[in-house]
């Protein structure tokens, strides 16, 4: 647990002009994509890891405004298509929108 770098290891991708993709807390040395590198949807950008403020590992993600971590706002963000448990029942969803408590799988 670390208060002082609550995201550790994180990588941030500037889709548009306000509009921010933060993934956080990947494990330390995994990180294989590099500043100013274009990515595209499937690839690997790191190991999941509990870095930062984390007491166990899992890949932290928010969408925000701003590149600028701690001045960003959050922006709700929707998601084509995510198989997603909660409350022991699992379903795959379209254009949702991710809410508390739920397990997001790959397809």
């Amino acid at each position: 647990m670390n208060p002082y770098s609550a995201l550790g290891n994180c990588v941030v991708i500037q889709h548009r002009e306000g509009e921010v993709s933060v993934l956080a807390h990947f494990k330390q040395g995994s990180i294989v994509v590099r500043v100013n590198d274009n990515v595209n949807r499937g690839q690997l950008l790191g190991k999941c890891g509990n870095s930062g403020n984390s007491s166990e590992p899992h890949r932290h993600y928010h969408l925000q405004n701003s590149p600028v971590l701690q001045d960003g706002l959050g922006i709700k963000c929707v998601f084509q298509k995510g198989v997603v448990t909660r409350d022991g029942k699992t379903e795959t969803l379209t254009n949702w929108s991710p809410v508390k408590d739920q397990i997001v799988s790959p397809e």
